[in-house]
């Protein structure tokens, strides 16, 4: 992302989404040290659900786990009990439920009040996508005109998707469903149109005569790019908030 951004503009970004990130973590960290919890709603039904289940795999029923036992050659051999099955507690005790949940809360407590620093939600977790436009706009300014529009493109792009999300199973509500959706929908977008920028910079050192004539020059840099990335389908994008 630093080839594609420029060093200083990528890691200017960095540098303030970093400094948020420190200051909600504090903030979150002071607020649960006074017993307060994050102002993160869950669905309860399924989020009971999972844990119920959780709890029917694990404690539920009696788990065994098999341990050898050595006879020495005086005693007798009882052919039927090679192995004895010794009892192992619960994995998921209710302790341990509630802590899980604290430490989701926490992280997704900090994810949005980062992102409400940074103005791209609002008080009820909205995506706002004029503002998010302004902050690329900032950080976009010295880029070529092609990858800029890109970038403005996918904005729009994942904004359209996130409309089509709603799942009534997750424990998240639909407001995060949307925010994590579009976070994803973002980063993988992100690289390909820095990928599409790459190879538009360096097109003469293909051959492109597989592609026949027809298009324009942007047309061809979407073929290659559909090529290359087919030809590496687990390109992962990295999280600046990973």
């Amino acid at each position: 992302m630093a080839n594609c951004f420029g060093e200083d503009t990528y890691y200017a970004y960095a540098k303030e989404v970093h400094k948020h990130s420190w200051e909600c973590k504090k903030e979150i960290y002071e607020k649960m040290k006074e017993g307060k919890e994050p102002e993160v709603q869950v669905n309860e039904a399924p989020l009971a659900s999972f844990f119920d289940t959780l709890r029917s795999s694990a404690a539920g029923q009696p788990q065994y786990i098999p341990i050898p036992v050595y006879y020495q050659s005086s005693q007798a051999v009882n052919p039927f009990a090679p192995f004895q099955r010794q009892k192992r507690e619960a994995m998921y005790t209710s302790e341990l439920l509630k802590k899980m949940v604290k430490k989701v809360k926490a992280k997704v407590g900090t994810l949005m009040c980062v992102l409400k620093k940074m103005g791209a939600i609002d008080e009820n977790k909205n995506l706002q996508i004029a503002s998010i436009k302004s902050e690329t706009e900032k950080y976009s300014a010295g880029l070529d005109p092609a990858l800029k529009a890109d970038l403005f493109g996918i904005i729009d792009k994942c904004s359209e998707f996130t409309k089509c999300v709603e799942d009534k199973d997750s424990p998240l509500p639909i407001e995060l469903q949307r925010i994590m959706a579009f976070l994803k929908c973002d980063k993988k977008k992100r690289v390909a149109v820095c990928m599409k920028a790459d190879l538009r910079k360096y097109m003469s050192e293909f051959d492109l005569s597989a592609f026949g004539m027809e298009g324009d020059e942007d047309d061809k840099v979407e073929k290659l790019l559909h090529v290359l990335w087919g030809a590496d389908p687990g390109t992962d994008p990295l999280d600046l908030l990973a």
